[in-house]
C-alpha cells in the first residue's frame, strides 16, 4: 500500500517527536520539586552571600530583564540567574514558526554571551527547593545563599478538570495534544502535527479564567487555517472558546477569520471543554452562557488542547503564593511578595493585577523591579514605586502577505473608595485596538520582535 503525504511526515519525525517529548518540564525554565533529587545537595555554591547577591529564578522575559537591568542600575550587585535549560526561545513569533514562516534561529539565543556581557552569572540547572528562613536556593549542582530572590518561574498547567488526579492521562493529553504555551517539546510535536495534517478538523481549546498571552491562540488559529488554505488541504479549524468572543483584539480576528478564511475556521464562542476522550479524539463541550445551550461533541483529527494555567511550582514552594491557581501576591503596586519582603514575584507568575501574560508585560515589569532592587541594594529609597509597565501585542493573522492587527495598552493608579469610605490605589488599564490588518502592522511586528529581543541580549 502507497504511503501518503502524512504518513511520510509521521514516519520522518518519529524520532525527533519522541526525542522533543521527553524534555518538557511543567514550568518554564524551572522543574519543580517533584521531578529533581529528593536528596538536599549538600555542596555551597559561590560562597556565601555578602548582602548584594539577587538570585533570579526563570531566565524568561522577566527573569533575563531582571538580571540585565539590576547590574545596570548597580554595577556593586551580584547577580545570579538560574534556569534547566541552556538557551533562549521566544513564544512570541512561534505560531509563524510552527507554519514555515520563520525559522527556529530566529527564536533562539544563548545565555551565556549575554551573562558574560553584563556581568551577571549564570546557573544551568534545575531548582529543587526554596528555604526562606535559610535564604537558600537548591539544585541538584549545589545550594545557593541569596540575600533577595526574584521568582520569574512562569506557570504551569491543570488537567484536573478533564482528567481528575490522573496524571498519566493529563501526560498523555500534553503529549498528543500539546498546548504549546511554553517553548519546548510541545512547539515541535505541535509543528509536526500541523506540517502532516491532511484533513479532518484541527480544534484549538481555549480555556477558562487567565493563561499565558491572551490573543496566541486565536493567532495560531489564523496561522494554521492559512497553512491549510495554502496547501489546500480538506480540512477545517474548530476553536471552542469559553468567552463570548475573541478577547482582546476580537473583532479583528472575527474580521480575519470571515474575510480569509470563511470554509476553514469555525468559531463557537460560549464553549467550554467538559470533557477529553483521546481514545475516540472526541471534545465534549458546554455552555458557559445558559443552560439551554446544552453539551456537544466534537470529533477531531488532531488539536490543541490548552488547559487552565497556573503557577509555577516554585511559587508555591516558596509559600508566596495565592488563590486555587497559586500566583504570586504582592503588595500593589509593587512585585515584592506579602510573605516575605526579600522575595519579588515578576513576569507570568504575579497575581492580582490587570496585566496580560505576555513577553512584553514581563519584560516592562522586569526593568521596573530591577531598578527597585538596585535602589535597595544601595541603601537610597525606591523611586520606581509609580512606574507602571506598559503593553503593545501583534498578532499576524495572514501568512502571505504577512499581516497583522494589534493592541496598545497602558496603567495607571487611580485613588477609589469603597462603601465605607476607605481609600485605596487600583490599577487601571487604557487600551486601544487596531483591528485593522495590515501589512505595516506586520512589518511592526517584526520590528517589535527585534527591538526586545536587542533589549534582552545585546
Amino acid at each position: 500500500m502507497a504511503l501518503s503525504r502524512r504518513d511520510l511526515l509521521k514516519v520522518s519525525s518519529i524520532g525527533v517527536a519522541a526525542a522533543a517529548l521527553g524534555g518538557c518540564a511543567a514550568s518554564e525554565g524551572t522543574g519543580t520539586p517533584k521531578e529533581a533529587s529528593v536528596s538536599k545537595p549538600k555542596k555551597l555554591l559561590m560562597g556565601a552571600p555578602k548582602g548584594n547577591r539577587v538570585v533570579i529564578i526563570g531566565a524568561g522575559f522577566a527573569g533575563l530583564t531582571v538580571a540585565k537591568y539590576i547590574r545596570k542600575h548597580n554595577a556593586n550587585s551580584e547577580v545570579v540567574l538560574l534556569d534547566r535549560k541552556d538557551n533562549f526561545v521566544s513564544c512570541p513569533i512561534s505560531n509563524e514558526w510552527l507554519v514555515g514562516l520563520t525559522q527556529i534561529d530566529k527564536l533562539s539565543f544563548g545565555y551565556y554571551e549575554v551573562a558574560k556581557k553584563h556581568g551577571y552569572k549564570f546557573l544551568h540547572a534545575t531548582v529543587s527547593g526554596i528555604d526562606r528562613g535559610a535564604r537558600m536556593v537548591s539544585t541538584e549542582k549545589g545550594d545557593i545563599g541569596y540575600d533577595y530572590l526574584v521568582l520569574a518561574s512562569g506557570i504551569s498547567y491543570d488537567y484536573s478538570k478533564y482528567f481528575g488526579s490522573d496524571t498519566a492521562l493529563a501526560e498523555r493529553c500534553r503529549q498528543e495534544c500539546p498546548p504549546a504555551l511554553m517553548f519546548g517539546s510541545e512547539h515541535f510535536a505541535l509543528k509536526k502535527k500541523i506540517e502532516s495534517f491532511e484533513e479532518g478538523n484541527f480544534i484549538i481549546s481555549i480555556p477558562d479564567g487567565v493563561y499565558r498571552c491572551p490573543p496566541a491562540p486565536y493567532e495560531r488559529a489564523a496561522m494554521i487555517a492559512w497553512h491549510i488554505k495554502k496547501n489546500k488541504l480538506n480540512g477545517k479549524v474548530i476553536i471552542l472558546d469559553p468567552k463570548a468572543k475573541p478577547a482582546p483584539k476580537g473583532a479583528g480576528f472575527l474580521a480575519a477569520y470571515k474575510e480569509l478564511y470563511p470554509n476553514i475556521i469555525e468559531y463557537h464562542p460560549h464553549t467550554a471543554v467538559s470533557k477529553i476522550d483521546l481514545d475516540k479524539k472526541t471534545i465534549t463541550t458546554e455552555s458557559t452562557k445558559d443552560e439551554k445551550g446544552g453539551s456537544k461533541t466534537f470529533s477531531f483529527e488532531e488539536a490543541n488542547i490548552i488547559p487552565p494555567n497556573v503557577a509555577s511550582p516554585l511559587i508555591k514552594e516558596a509559600g508566596v503564593g495565592m488563590g486555587a491557581a497559586g500566583w504570586g501576591q504582592v503588595v500593589s503596586p509593587t512585585f515584592r511578595t506579602k510573605a516575605d519582603e526579600r522575595v519579588f514575584v515578576v513576569g507570568d507568575a504575579v497575581g492580582g493585577y490587570p496585566y496580560p501574560k505576555s513577553g512584553a508585560i514581563a519584560n516592562a515589569e522586569g526593568k521596573i523591579l530591577a531598578k527597585s532592587i538596585a535602589n535597595i541594594l544601595a541603601g537610597k529609597s525606591d523611586d520606581s514605586l509609580g512606574t507602571l509597565p506598559e503593553n503593545v501585542c501583534y498578532s499576524i493573522v495572514n501568512g502571505d502577505p504577512q499581516e497583522a492587527i494589534s493592541i496598545g495598552v497602558s496603567y495607571q493608579l487611580v485613588k477609589q473608595k469603597d462603601d465605607k469610605g476607605n481609600e485605596s490605589l487600583n490599577i487601571k488599564p487604557t487600551s486601544k485596538e487596531n483591528n485593522t490588518r495590515s501589512k505595516d502592522a506586520g512589518v511592526a511586528t517584526h520590528e517589535w520582535f527585534k527591538g526586545i529581543m536587542n533589549d534582552l541580549f545585546s
